[in-house]
């Protein structure tokens, strides 16, 4: 399993305890939100990791990001992901998939409503050995 480094206490303990992936949007060709914990604090969190390989065939974007997030917006998130029995699969249209994968009318995705955009920091992927 990967490490990634933890904002708040600096170790490489951060770690990707679960994920849903989610339908593309008009931006990306894969959305996948994260249930990130620390191993060595309290830390828990959400992170969203967003790739496009649309354009130049070199031309792949990558974005992952983390939140902080309190304990019950943690437990929320989290029986909602875990309530899927297909979270690898984009295509599911469960109500977890539907509620988090919501897009506008553009074909944008919504996000995940709540997330305090003030508590942001890089998934910083620690080398393993």
């Amino acid at each position: 399993m990967s490490a990634f480094l933890c904002p708040a206490c600096g170790l490489p303990q951060l770690a990707i305890k679960y994920s849903i992936s989610l339908a593309p949007d008009s931006r990306s060709d894969e959305i996948e939100v994260q249930l990130v914990e620390c191993d060595a604090c309290d830390l828990e969190g959400a992170a969203i990791y967003e790739e496009s390989r649309r354009g130049a065939p070199d031309s792949e974007s990558v974005s992952h990001l983390g939140y902080r997030l309190n304990e019950w917006q943690y437990v929320s998130l989290k029986k909602q992901i875990r309530v899927c029995t297909q979270r690898d699969n984009a295509q599911c249209e469960c109500y977890s998939h539907t509620v988090l994968g919501r897009q506008d009318e553009d074909g944008r995705w919504q996000g995940i409503p709540g997330l305090n955009w003030e508590h942001v920091f890089e998934m910083t992927l620690v080398p393993g050995p």
